[in-house]
């Protein structure tokens, strides 16, 4: 019954692309999402499965610092590479966090996260930024995925499938956020970096919420098996300063305070949760 459930819902899809721009529907924790029709990937998945597997790291995430003293409830989510604004959603609507800060880059996505927001009731509590998060502020070209409205990236050999354009977007760094006012990191419950194999540059520009010790969950896709070595030891740099580890995704242990031992076991793509103890 399920599955000829989920065949409907895809053929549905398919031809829905010539009639509408946006499907829309609602997850079984009332969560009501618009998706892009052309989106085969990850709004094809959401739509035809109800799959957002980020919910269920978000929640691990969650749970995981609760049991360990972390609070989130009433902070504010902090969405690096927020996409359509699944994650944020999630966040605002059942983990507790009082306000979001929303930072996507591609032009069609923000369009998508407002509409999610407001569907949801949450644009008064969420501010989106239009920009891609880097480690220098300015300007910079975003290769546009002809495959995902999740792999977008400012990095062209970090696409799986050929490119369908490119765009030139706003970049900003966390460091100027904070300066800005944009974000308070006394007020950052979870910081959530997932911008298409670029985290290490985001973080890079992220100092002063990692001095401040703000918890992070970060996404880490060992696709490249060369630059994957590289992109490990510069993460685990970056976080030095933080004492125990995680990883999110299923069959994942644990704390550990050893993240590069954490690392090294990955061959697939996992998230790592990492705080100050």
């Amino acid at each position: 019954m399920r599955r000829d459930r989920q065949l409907r819902r895809e053929v549905f899809f398919d031809e829905a692309a010539s009639l509408t721009p946006y499907l829309a529907f609602k997850t079984r924790h009332g969560d009501l999402f618009f998706i892009s029709s052309d989106d085969k990937v990850l709004g094809k998945l959401l739509f035809v499965r109800g799959r957002n597997t980020d919910a269920k790291v978000l929640s691990k995430a969650v749970c995981l610092l609760d049991e360990d003293g972390f609070k989130v409830a009433g902070s504010t989510f902090v969405d690096v590479g927020a996409n359509i604004g699944t994650t944020t959603v999630v966040a605002l609507r059942h983990h507790g966090f009082s306000r979001g800060v929303s930072i996507e880059a591609s032009p069609s996505n923000v369009r998508t996260l407002r509409i999610n927001l407001t569907a949801n009731e949450l644009d008064d509590a969420v501010t989106v930024i239009a920009a891609a998060v880097s480690d220098d502020e300015g300007e910079q070209v975003l290769i546009l995925s002809g495959k995902s409205s999740g792999e977008h990236t400012l990095d062209p050999t970090k696409l799986s499938s050929e490119p369908s354009g490119h765009v030139t977007v706003k970049t900003v760094t966390l460091d100027g956020l904070v300066s800005r006012r944009e974000i308070d990191p006394t007020q950052v419950g979870l910081l959530w970096v997932d911008v298409a194999g670029t985290e290490t540059i985001a973080l890079a520009g992220a100092s002063t919420l990692i001095e401040a010790g703000v918890p992070i969950v970060v996404a880490v896709r060992p696709k490249n098996p060369e630059s994957w070595l590289e992109s490990k030891a510069v993460l685990a740099g970056l976080l030095r300063s933080y004492t125990d580890f995680a990883l999110l995704r299923k069959g994942s242990g644990g704390w550990s305070k050893d993240v590069m031992s954490l690392l090294d076991q990955l061959s697939l793509g996992s998230d790592l949760l990492a705080v100050r103890r």
